[in-house]
């Protein structure tokens, strides 16, 4: 699974960089601490975060990805003069045999998905 957060550079450019660094570390401490105890989790670069369900069924990856959705939509995040709600978009891959067959491969299907979920309105 790709998370993306939706719309960080307005958060950077709005607030600046530190709220920007606190919205980064509370995303990943909510993925960290809500994902499935055999998940990987992992921040990729800028606002993006990799979740590895190693052995999961797309539906159970589904549902993951639904829960940690929901949870860091869910996250309000006090910045001193308000409290921030963020988004994230979600693009869930899973290694098909015959389809899907290396890392990088089942990273761009990841990849391809989150920007179906990007052009579908986000969240």
């Amino acid at each position: 699974m790709l998370f993306d957060l939706d719309h960080f550079k307005d958060i950077n450019d709005r607030h600046g960089h530190l709220v920007g660094d606190q919205v980064l570390a509370a995303v990943a401490a909510t993925l960290r601490d809500f994902a499935p105890s055999d998940a990987l989790v992992s921040r990729v670069g800028g606002e993006e975060f990799m979740l590895v369900l190693e052995h999961a069924q797309h539906d159970r990856a589904q549902v993951v990805a639904e829960a940690l959705r929901r949870r860091v939509r869910d996250l309000g995040i006090d910045i001193g003069s308000h409290w921030l709600q963020l988004t994230v978009s979600v693009g869930v891959a899973q290694v098909v045999a015959g389809a899907v067959t290396t890392v990088r491969e089942l990273y761009s299907a990841a990849d391809v998905a989150l920007y179906e979920a990007k052009r579908a309105g986000r969240d």
